[in-house]
This record gives structure tokens, C-alpha cells and sequence, in this order.
């Protein structure tokens, strides 16, 4: 279902909740507590954005505030204005704290707050139900999710420039990604954004799934979902080196460049 609060539209990655409009978000807040007639609630923050609602959900109702930290929220090309100010608010005040990845965990401790380290995980059973793989044909080897900045676009079309035997499949929306030449290579399609009910009958067909990120503060600090839902799959993962999915050893294999991720995806 979704919630929409009164106010103006606006970017959560980019701006900051305007002083003018607080009182309006809020009286939504509080229209929805008094309608659901909810008595005692948790404000989960994933957003530095949403921070001075929580506080004052905190202060009008008595509603305590979870930081759930997920990113490292200034990597994001996206953001364009600084995150420390809304997000030291939040270290300095929440009632709890939890972190997704080490780096982040490091990073709050430093801060001097108690942090609880809980990675991600996925829903196992849908993913784990996907079909068996069809043999024969020619191989595909996918990637699916926002194919962004933080996609190395060029490692992808190095790939499939040595292997135009194989076809490259790349489902989801392609904001902010580097275009230049991927599509202009015949094996490699983009089907665009799938509905998650339907994506695992359109990664059936996917022998080998590929993590292609860019090493970046970012990607370092990320734990990401879709490992664990590949995993969940049974099919074969091949990424760069990501410092979160080091732990999971002969469950993924790595490689840093093309030749060393087209090895890894033939054996």
C-alpha cells in the first residue's frame, strides 16, 4: 500500500525536508496515528530526509526512532546537498541505531554510537522456488537492479566485446548510467524494469549472474540484497570484489577485471 503525506513533491536523495511544508507532512503523520488508531509505534529512518518528522513524532507521540543505515548516503551522485548535519542529528539522537555493512558499522562507531551490525537477507522462498535451469543454447549471463553510476558500464562492455557467443541480459531502469556503449552491442539487451512478481521468470533463463559495481566508498559500504537473492537462486554468481560478500568464500567467485570475470563466467 502506499502513504501520501500532504506537501510538496520531493527528491529524498537530494533535498531536505523545507521548514515551511514540516507542519503539513506532520499533521499527515498524525491523521494516519489517529485513524489507525495506532497507540505506540517505531519510526524506521532510512533517509536523513525524514529525520525531523521522526523527532517530532518522537516528541508529539512518544514514538521511538530506529536509524536503519543502509548507504553511505554521500555517495550518492544523487545527492546534492550535504548528508552530514541530517545524519549526525540522527547519531546523536535516535534511540537505536543499526548499521547493514562493516564499513558503515566502523564508520557510526566512530561517531562514538553503540551500533548493531544486521546485514541484509532476502525472501528465500520465492527466490529459491525459480525453475531449474534450461540447458542448451546460447549462454546468458544477467544482472538485474538499477543500473546506475555505480554499474561499471565499461567492465560490462569489455565482456561482451571478448564473448559475443554469449548473450548479456540487464534488467532495470537505467537512470544515471553510463550508455556510451553498451547498447550498441548485439548481445547485450536491455529488458528495462521488470515488476518484482515477474522477475523470476525473466532471470529463468540467466546461467550465470554477474555484480559489475564500481569500487567506491559506496559499493564498499554496500551489502547487497541481490547477492543473497542470487544465492537463494542456486545459480552461479560472479562479481568484483566487494568487501561485503568476501565473507561468503566459494559461494561467489571474483574477478576485478574483464579477462579475470570472463574466466570466472566461463568455468
Amino acid at each position: 500500500s502506499t502513504l501520501r503525506l500532504r506537501g510538496s513533491a520531493r527528491h529524498l536523495f537530494s533535498e531536505e525536508l523545507p521548514a515551511d511544508e514540516a507542519d503539513a507532512v506532520f499533521s499527515s503523520l498524525s491523521s494516519l496515528r489517529d485513524a489507525e488508531g495506532i497507540a505506540s509505534a517505531v519510526s524506521f529512518v532510512h533517509q536523513p530526509f525524514w529525520w525531523p518528522l521522526a523527532e517530532r513524532a518522537r516528541r508529539a507521540f512518544g514514538w521511538k526512532v530506529l536509524y536503519d543505515c543502509m548507504d553511505d548516503h554521500g555517495g550518492f551522485q544523487t545527492n546534492a546537498r550535504p548528508v552530514e548535519g541530517p545524519e549526525r542529528g540522527i547519531l546523536e539522537d535516535a534511540d537505536a541505531v543499526v548499521a547493514t555493512a562493516r564499513a558503515l558499522d566502523a564508520r557510526l562507531r566512530s561517531a562514538g554510537r553503540p551500533v548493531e551490525l544486521v546485514p541484509n537477507g532476502c525472501d528465500f522462498e520465492y527466490f529459491a522456488s525459480i525453475a531449474p535451469r534450461a540447458r542448451g543454447g546460447r549462454p546468458t549471463v544477467g544482472y538485474y537492479g538499477c543500473i546506475a553510476d555505480w554499474f561499471d558500464s565499461d567492465l560490462v562492455a569489455d565482456v561482451a566485446e571478448r564473448r559475443p557467443d554469449w548473450d548479456f541480459v540487464l534488467i532495470g531502469p537505467t537512470y544515471l548510467a553510463d550508455l556510451t556503449r553498451l547498447p550498441a552491442l548485439p548481445n547485450v539487451t536491455f529488458p528495462g524494469l521488470v515488476p518484482y512478481g515477474q522477475l523470476l521468470e525473466r532471470i529463468e533463463r540467466f546461467d550465470v549472474f554477474l555484480l559489475p559495481f564500481r569500487r567506491s566508498p559506496l559499493t564498499d559500504a554496500a551489502n547487497p540484497v541481490k547477492a543473497y537473492e542470487i544465492m537463494a537462486t542456486g545459480r552461479p554468481l560472479v562479481s568484483v570484489p566487494l568487501p561485503e560478500l568476501e565473507p561468503f568464500g566459494g559461494l561467489v567467485r571474483f574477478a576485478s577485471d574483464a579477462a579475470g570475470l570472463e574466466r570466472q563466467i566461463e568455468d
